[in-house]
């Protein structure tokens, strides 16, 4: 019964990679500068992973405040992810503790009953401070779970989510995109 949570954004121009082109072997210049669409607005995902290699369900925070059809023709639905609203498209901690209410506390209570194990549950977190608030560790102390912040600035050198399925998934969504679709239903796909 331990578990990693934590958040990964998505907004392309931070995203971005250096490239390398090809200029005229005659240019003075050391260095060319590429445009990047700054007008994309950011998608955050909530992602929980547990010590046997499985999930829970993620949420996705949009800035849009319906679901596009496209996504829901691609299978995104209430039976695989939360997608809630915020404007900026960021997480915040009222969004992180309904996380918690509506997937973490009541997946982490099936588990107890299926695994018939009713002592502590660790969680492990970075120092966000979403996922601090009060109302998400009095709800964690009621379940019996253990939040445990790791220390400041080391979540992308011991968090698991960090170190290995964030950064693949950064990675492979800069070599894949979707012209078919909308910039939102790309940044979440």
């Amino acid at each position: 019964f331990v578990f990693n949570v934590d958040e990964s954004g998505f907004q392309d121009f931070c995203d971005s990679h250096k490239q390398y082109v090809i200029v005229p072997a005659e240019s003075d210049e050391e260095q060319y500068y590429y445009s990047v669409d700054r007008s994309t607005k950011r998608i955050t995902l909530i992602a929980c992973i547990c010590l046997d290699g499985s999930s829970m369900m993620p949420c996705i925070v949009s800035h849009n405040k319906t679901v596009e059809q496209e996504l829901l023709h691609m299978g995104y639905n209430d039976s695989n992810c939360l997608i809630v609203y915020q404007e900026s498209g960021f997480i915040n901690a009222e969004l992180f503790a309904y996380w918690a209410d509506q997937i973490l506390f009541k997946e982490i209570a099936r588990r107890r009953e299926q695994y018939n194990y009713h002592g502590t549950a660790l969680l492990l977190m970075d120092n966000c401070t979403a996922h601090l608030s009060d109302l998400f560790t009095d709800e964690c102390l009621y379940h019996g779970i253990y939040p445990f912040p790791e220390p400041p600035g080391s979540s992308d050198q011991v968090q698991a989510l960090d170190l290995g399925i964030f950064g693949i998934q950064k990675k492979q969504r800069t070599r894949t995109r979707s012209n078919n679709l909308s910039a939102t239903s790309d940044s979440i796909r």
